[in-house]
């Protein structure tokens, strides 16, 4: 800073008092130190208690005030000052106990008094928070890039492992953005190349009919589609392919997912139409599974993939259909039995367990193929959640019935099941006490030990009453 250009008129103006407050004012800590570093007398005009504290400084020795790394700083900042020369100001923290250590940038001048001091002080106790939040904001998101680049890889190791061909299509120019290495040997599509690719004519139609649809519902749809024709006039492999629509903030993408449709498999519906039953099933709405007699899922199709929350076919072959059909260990064994003593179980009723920690009521159809050389087991499973819930039943309605607690034994927590089992007690007892006083409610709470406004309550919960207020 430039000193002034007329101090001389500036020491006739100014009284001693007045530059005492001048000092105050400019500062929010003002030190005297002696030739011995000691502290002899303390202006200070931080609130409090650091005021309190700050004041408490008298006659102490400066550097036992600050902190070990600090102490270095505060004798260059003192020699420079006792030495003539322009000081540089320097940050110090001073030792607060438990409390956090206060920042404070110092730079001072010499007294007449040999060797004394006059220190002036800024804390920096907003600036110190605003440097740890950005230190926390800095180390937040060294960890959230580190997430990223673990997410990025585990996704990237996913993608290509997929044995499917699997594409990401902008939705824009419908070029490919991804494709994974199937992907690429299948339909020998780069990336940037316009999609579709690699499909006969009908394909090529089908797939983007496919996606103009997918684009304006927002739902998956799929198609069934050849590649192009091989040498010699044949027909290339059939795949169905499924487009999902992506969104996120300004970008949209489809993801692309071809699967393997075995030609020749199933019974043509009729010899003139060219519909297999195994195309109908793989398309249908109704859950389809085969599993092996112990239950291991050998085949599924979409419809069951979207029931139970999965993503992919791999994610389900070879795994048991017990994981996610009904009650554990029960319900997969009693329908197991029954088709191997009949042959055939029809409409069933049980659910399944999504893998969000959901579940949707099923009702579905059993066959086993037991007179071949690897017996099987087939499941056509129909969602039918919605159909069985009343269309007035109220939210917090109970069950009636020992038949109906007993359905939900597997269902819920033993913890639920005994508060559903109480109020049913509860129940019970009210309609056997108004029958026996012929419904003379005042009566009733006196043999169940009741008030009769606890009794109103009860009988409002359980429905049993259009009773508005206790008479």
């Amino acid at each position: 800073m430039n000193g002034f250009q007329n101090p001389e008129k500036l020491r006739k103006l100014l009284q001693a008092d007045k530059a005492l407050e001048a000092i105050s004012l400019a500062a929010d800590l003002v030190l005297l130190v002696d030739a011995q570093d000691t502290i002899r007398d303390v202006a200070c005009s931080l609130e409090e208690p650091l005021a309190t504290t700050a004041q408490a400084w008298a006659d102490s020795s400066l550097m036992d005030l600050v902190t070990v790394e600090s102490r270095e700083k505060l004798g260059e900042l003192l020699r420079d000052i006792r030495a003539g020369q322009p000081p540089r100001p320097r940050q110090l923290n001073h030792r607060l106990g438990s409390e956090p250590d206060l920042p404070v940038v110092y730079t001072g001048v010499a007294l007449k008094s040999a060797g004394s001091v006059l220190l002036l002080g800024q804390e920096l106790r907003a600036i110190a928070d605003i440097q740890q939040r950005l230190i926390a904001a800095q180390q937040t998101m060294e960890r959230d890039y580190d997430r990223l680049r673990h997410v990025e890889t585990r996704y990237r190791l996913l993608f290509d492992m997929y044995t499917e061909p699997l594409l990401v299509v902008d939705v824009t120019d419908r070029s490919i953005v991804e494709a994974n290495r199937a992907a690429i040997e299948v339909l020998g599509a780069p990336v940037a190349a316009s999609f579709p690719v690699g499909l006969d004519d009908a394909g090529n139609h089908a797939v983007k009919d496919l996606l103009d649809r997918v684009k304006v519902l927002g739902r998956t749809e799929q198609v069934l589609v050849h590649l192009q024709s091989l040498v010699g006039g044949a027909v290339g492999p059939r795949y169905s392919v499924s487009a999902t629509l992506l969104r996120h903030e300004d970008c949209a993408r489809f993801l692309v997912r071809m699967l393997p449709a075995a030609n020749g498999a199933g019974h043509p519906v009729s010899e003139d139409s060219g519909i297999r039953a195994d195309d109908m099933l793989q398309l249908g709405p109704d859950g389809f599974v085969i599993t092996d007699m112990d239950g291991r899922i050998r085949r599924t199709n979409d419809a069951f993939l979207s029931m139970v929350g999965l993503a992919t076919p791999a994610q389900a072959l070879g795994e048991s259909l017990d994981r996610w059909l009904g009650r554990p260990g029960i319900d997969f064994n009693l329908i197991a039995a029954t088709l191997k003593e009949h042959g055939s179980v029809r409409m069933f009723s049980s659910f399944l367990r999504v893998e969000n920690d959901g579940r949707e009521d099923i009702e579905l159809s059993a066959t086993a193929v037991l007179q071949t050389k690897s017996p099987y087991l087939g499941f056509i499973i129909r969602n039918v959640g919605r159909r069985l819930m009343p269309q007035s039943a109220p939210a917090g309605m109970i069950p009636h019935t020992t038949d109906d607690l007993r359905d939900l034994v597997g269902r819920m927590p033993l913890k639920e099941l005994v508060r559903e089992t109480t109020e049913i007690i509860e129940r019970l007892c009210i309609e056997a006490a108004l029958e026996l006083t012929n419904d003379n409610r005042a009566s009733a709470a006196e043999m169940l030990g009741l008030s009769r406004q606890s009794l109103y309550v009860k009988l409002r919960r359980f429905g049993m009453s259009d009773v508005d207020t206790v008479e």
